[in-house]
């Protein structure tokens, strides 16, 4: 690879497979040109940060040499971007949304497989995107790098006064931690 480290050479076993390690680290694959031009990334994205590929080779029985790779994507920390309102005033019986949000890469890349994301809200009934675990993906869209949930009124029979209740977002990563992001924050009656 021409990012990170992967072990070399070994000796297939009865099946014809040898095991080697990749580690990553430097060098990053984070220049706006770090792979030259390749066919099955610009269908992605017309920038390739963040694409990386491990190559292997080997000797045919013929002498030939075979030689073939797998592409791959490196994730960083994520990004929150909320893509709707961040206010609510939710009448009783009521309720809002949606509230759509993207975690993302800062390159605008799907979180690494694994990921989880969790909406909760202090007051009120959530529903849609409220909890996800993210698999491997080489691109983003929905329910992989956006998502929407709704938020109702959980008590529409109550006489109280309006409270107040903020939506939060927890993303869980293994290499990056927690982080938590607020996504909106109002009344619900």
């Amino acid at each position: 690879s021409s990012h990170g480290v992967v072990t070399t050479g070994g000796i297939t076993n009865k099946n014809g497979f040898v095991i080697n390690t990749f580690n990553s680290g430097n060098p990053y694959p984070s220049g706006i040109d770090s792979l030259p031009p390749d066919p099955q990334i610009q269908q992605f994205s017309t920038r390739t940060r963040g694409f990386a590929r491990i190559y292997a080779q080997t000797f045919g029985k013929d002498g030939s040499l075979v030689i073939d790779s797998a592409l791959f994507l490196w994730t960083g920390s994520p990004l929150f971007i909320n893509t709707g309102s961040s206010s609510f005033t939710i009448p009783n019986g009521g309720g809002a949304g949606p509230f759509t949000f993207t975690i993302v890469d800062r390159y605008g890349h799907p979180m690494s497989a694994g990921t989880s994301i969790a909406v909760t809200a202090s007051t009120g009934k959530l529903s849609g995107d409220i909890s996800r675990t993210i698999q491997d993906a080489l691109v983003g869209g929905a329910g992989i790098t956006t998502f929407s949930v709704f938020l109702n009124d959980d008590a529409p029979a109550d006489t109280d006064p309006p409270v107040n209740s903020s939506i939060l977002v927890t993303v869980s990563h293994e290499v990056y931690g927690i982080y938590e992001f607020r996504l909106a924050s109002g009344t619900i009656d």
